[in-house]
């Protein structure tokens, strides 16, 4: 993700705090992906691409700091980096807001104390008092879990421990 994606989303979370307001203007955004190339256009003039974005931001009931944040982007060629600004802007609202999500790999279908425990796991490492868990089963690791949440993988399942027994036995032959 560029350095400038990141930027830009801190800027807009700290005016745009509202989760549910910057969703609105991203599910708009999405719907609508010929605006971002008109206003990625070099030949289109900036005057006709800001009348556009207050026409838009009025249309759909934008914010006025939302149709701001669009025209600086606009107004500074960023535009196409509008979907890793809204991806950043997320990761931003998550760790600001203590939400988790987290991504649990089990060998079976975990029970309901196994759910519990990869959340209260990761939910108290990570400060976190809102965890989100998305289960998957994937037999071929044997047992255990592999839990992975912004960026980090723990790996705690049988495959695991098994490959890294072979890599310590394969070190100490040599």
């Amino acid at each position: 993700m560029k350095e400038a994606a990141i930027e830009q989303a801190r800027a807009l979370y700290e005016e745009v705090p509202d989760r549910q307001e910057f969703m609105e203007f991203m599910d708009v955004m999405k719907l609508t992906p010929e605006l971002c190339d008109l206003l990625g256009r070099p030949v289109v003039k900036m005057s006709d691409k800001i009348r556009v974005i207050r026409r838009l931001s009025e249309k759909a009931g934008f914010s006025t700091k939302i149709c701001n944040f669009l025209i600086e982007l606009t107004r500074n060629h960023q535009i196409s980096l509008l979907l890793e600004i809204a991806e950043a802007y997320s990761k931003i609202w998550d760790e600001e807001n203590h939400y988790l999500k987290i991504e649990a790999i089990f060998a079976k279908e975990p029970t309901d104390d196994e759910i519990r425990e990869a959340r209260d796991y990761l939910g108290k490492r990570y400060g976190s008092r809102h965890v989100q868990l998305c289960v998957e089963v994937d037999p071929s690791i044997l047992g255990g879990r592999i839990l992975r949440t912004r960026g980090v993988e723990f790996d705690q399942s049988y495959r695991g421990w098994l490959e890294q027994l072979e890599k310590s036995l394969i070190e100490e032959a040599y």
